[in-house]
This record gives structure tokens, sequence and C-alpha cells, in this order.
């Protein structure tokens, strides 16, 4: 469920129980709020860090950490 707050900003509601809001906007418009490429780096962390801990599970590996950090470098078009 999407509900728009105002032109920028927004927020992603997930339900039923509990409720959590998840504010987002464009880049640059509101300080310390996801983007929409945020979330796409989550997303993509997240996956491969779901495969990690299935391998680790799937060889009897006993995991004691992990921990992963992304770089994200966005590339805007030029428009001339």
């Amino acid at each position: 469920m999407l509900s728009v707050q105002c032109w920028y900003l927004s927020s992603l509601v997930f339900s039923p129980w509990p409720v959590w809001e998840l504010p987002f906007c464009s880049p640059g418009r509101h300080a310390g709020v996801f983007t929409p490429e945020d979330a796409v780096v989550a997303a993509a962390n997240t996956c491969i860090m779901m495969m990690f801990i299935w391998a680790a599970e799937r060889f009897k590996l006993k995991l004691l950490s992990y921990d992963c950090k992304t770089k994200v470098f966005l590339a805007l078009p030029r428009f001339e």
C-alpha cells in the first residue's frame, strides 16, 4: 500500500500488524529519508545476505558474524 503524504515525500505502509511505515522521497529532497535507489541497494544486500546464510546452513558452517558494506555510484543522465 502506498500512502502519499505530499508531492515529494511518500511512504510505504506495511500491515496488518504492527503497522510499520517507511518514508521515502526523491534524492536530495529530504535529509535522512530513504530514496528508491536506497531501497534497491538494500534489496540486493539482503539477497546476498540470505544466500550467504543459506549456504552456511547447507554446509553446516558455524556462522559467527556477517558484515556487508555497500557503496553505490549513481550515474544521472545528462540532458542536453
